[in-house]
């Protein structure tokens, strides 16, 4: 019906019947296991689309500088992981006879939720595998993910654990992501079970419902650095920012409520990023250097309002 219309596909779409005008996207950012072999970040190479979207609006500027900027801040704040993973590791050697035995621990990740058939029947957990997205924050964050391709129950062409399997692979873990939002549901149902994990015990676990409920499979993509500064902060790697980081994604089920990303009053309404500058760790105060932002940038109204509605319409069809 529409034979001049433009599609923007992914490496893995195949479909035939698509108009002759179709644009095929590099896998690499649909793909971890292709990125990590092409030597990519797979958060990176998914943001890089944004690149191509702009040039459909003439805003290949925007884009580029929008792409490099956010690189710059994600790299930085990787980087400032890293000393502060280092730091923890010499208080560690200092304090080895103290009392502070666990000061350079690398902290250990746990990534799953529970799921379940449509009549309430127990499936099984569905724990993170790597590579993956996750995984290459936690790299980022310096600490230790728990990964797995193991289980004994096959569904939908799946592999779940059973709360006996899953028992044995988590309940050390120091910090539990959850990434999915019925926690409420799940913490009413398996209550006894719940509260053998460390993490549980601890009250460390964090789901992804700070910025709302449906956000995260969207507007995550948009801002994979904010993501990138909320795993090292519940992990303990407290990377110093412009003005200080305050988590947009992770939300502690016992202590938060579910969040939002709020609304625009009006068509005109200035669009402010979420953004918050790097500071070098190793540019602080006590080192006597004026910490700078990593990026001196500014956006004006019109492309802020531009970027607004690329970065948001945009991974909304991803």
């Amino acid at each position: 019906e529409h034979p001049d219309t433009v599609v923007f596909g992914g490496g893995f779409d195949t479909n035939k019947r698509s108009p002759k005008q179709k644009i095929i996207i590099s896998s690499v950012g649909e793909s971890p296991q292709l990125a990590k072999e092409n030597g990519r970040d797979i958060n990176q190479a998914i943001f890089e689309w944004l690149e191509v979207y702009g040039s459909m609006f003439n805003q290949e500027r925007l884009a580029k500088e929008t792409v490099e900027e956010t690189a710059a801040r994600y790299e930085c704040h990787a980087e400032n992981a890293a000393i502060l993973s280092e730091e923890r590791q010499r208080r560690r050697q200092l304090q080895r006879h103290g009392r502070d035995l666990h000061a350079g621990k690398h902290p250990v990740v746990l990534w799953a939720y529970h799921t379940q058939e449509y009549d309430g029947t127990d499936v099984g957990w569905d724990v993170g595998e790597c590579p993956n997205y996750y995984c290459t924050y936690a790299t980022h964050c310096h600490v230790e993910i728990l990964n797995s391709t193991a289980g004994s129950v096959d569904r939908w062409g799946y592999t779940y654990m059973t709360d006996e399997e899953f028992m044995e692979f988590g309940k050390n873990a120091d910090v539990w992501v959850y990434p999915s939002s019925d926690w409420n549901r799940l913490i009413e149902q398996k209550a006894d079970f719940l509260s053998q994990f460390k993490s549980v015990q601890t009250k460390e676990v964090y789901d992804f419902q700070m910025s709302g409920k449906d956000a995260w499979f969207e507007q995550r993509l948009a801002e994979y650095d904010t993501v990138l500064l909320d795993m090292c902060d519940i992990v303990d790697r407290d990377v110093p920012t412009d003005p200080p980081h305050v988590r947009k994604w992770f939300r502690n089920v016992f202590d938060d409520g579910v969040g939002s990303l709020g609304t625009c009053s009006n068509d005109d309404e200035e669009y402010m990023p979420r953004v918050t500058e790097c500071v070098r760790a190793d540019e602080t105060p006590e080192s006597g250097i004026n910490p700078e932002p990593s990026s001196t940038s500014s956006r004006n109204v019109v492309d802020s309002f531009f970027l607004c509605g690329l970065l948001l319409g945009v991974w909304s069809g991803s």
